[in-house]
């Protein structure tokens, strides 16, 4: 078995075997797990591919319980910082890592618990890649990078096929199921800062139902 995928399988294992596992007390703060195989997937790709180097700098905003932070830094060997607001989700989070620990500490993984919206890194890290479910307080966060780094993203539902252009790409951004928590004007104005923005959109996998995106700004 090649070491990633046998790192991903420890994380997954683990995960599984943290008693705190209970989503119930979660606070207002809607919670949407990452598919862990895709983000594994997407990551993989990127770095084969030479889109970024393991000396890149990989920021979740809403990390939740921790799994795709740990995916960039335990099995990709990132520098890996999870930001999560809610407490409960931030310490599951810090039982994962502790938990990994017990195989080996050679992995460089920090979880902070705070409002992501409220917190500088931005401004003063180059060689980052920034990861979020596309929720509509992102906007002013993505607008901190500096030119070159990239945001990656996940989308679930409506058509995932390749678009052949930046009409298509609006279409299939609006339609994904991913944005049922947003309205119409919100859903078009995040559309239109990403394609705005960010260099056109790189498609990368089509698992089942899944597609991730990776951006670029420019």
């Amino acid at each position: 078995m090649e070491p990633e995928l046998d790192r991903f399988n420890t994380i997954q294992s683990v995960y599984h075997e943290i008693d705190a596992l209970d989503l119930s007390n979660l606070g207002k703060t809607p919670f949407y797990a990452t598919p862990k195989i895709q983000i594994f997937q997407a990551l993989k790709y990127l770095i084969q591919n030479g889109i970024i180097s393991r000396s890149t700098t990989f920021i979740d905003l809403g990390s939740g319980t921790g799994v795709t932070t740990a995916i960039a830094s335990y099995v990709f060997g990132l520098n890996a910082i999870g930001i999560e607001g809610d407490l409960h989700l931030y310490e599951i989070a810090i039982q994962l890592k502790s938990r990994l620990n017990q195989f080996t500490t050679d992995f460089d993984l920090e979880y902070i618990q705070a409002d992501f919206t409220k917190v500088e890194l931005f401004k003063e890290l180059d060689n980052v890649i920034v990861f979020n479910y596309l929720a509509g307080d992102v906007l002013p966060v993505l607008d901190q990078l500096q030119l070159g780094n990239y945001f990656i993203t996940y989308l679930m539902g409506g058509s995932l096929g390749l678009p052949l252009n930046r009409d298509q790409a609006r279409q299939q951004l609006f339609d994904s199921a991913s944005w049922s928590y947003a309205s119409s004007e919100e859903k078009t104005r995040m559309i239109n800062h990403l394609l705005e923005q960010y260099r056109s959109w790189r498609y990368l996998l089509n698992p089942p139902e899944t597609a991730i995106y990776l951006y670029q700004k420019i």
